[in-house]
């Protein structure tokens, strides 16, 4: 039986495509977190699989639904407002319009 609950964290450790992923799908990526909005089970091309439905996750054929063995839950101490800010920017890809570009000084 699965412990996985609403609101849990994932940390996706099979991402991309898999054998039977449809070439339009963008699927999840390794070592990214994402959380959990419902857990069941859902059908996929392979079979009726444990499903995870993710409040941020990619979209598949029918929602943002994803095999349970594509992640592990994380189970950190109670989560406080500092992990929430980290596992947000760990997961920003780009930087904001108005950030300035660092400029490094190189000796002479």
């Amino acid at each position: 039986m699965s412990d996985w609950q609403p609101g849990d964290i994932a940390l996706c450790v099979k991402g991309g495509r898999l054998k039977h992923s449809r070439s339009d799908v963008q699927c999840p990526e390794a070592g990214r977190f994402y959380t959990v909005e419902r857990v069941g089970h859902a059908d996929f091309i392979v079979g009726s699989l444990p499903a995870l439905w993710l409040v941020d996750g990619p979209y598949n054929v029918t929602g943002k639904i994803w095999p349970q063995f594509r992640f592990v839950k994380v189970t950190p101490p109670e989560a406080d407002e500092f992990d929430k800010e980290v596992i947000e920017l760990y997961n920003k890809k780009e930087k904001p319009a108005d950030a300035e570009p660092q400029r490094i000084a190189t000796p002479v």
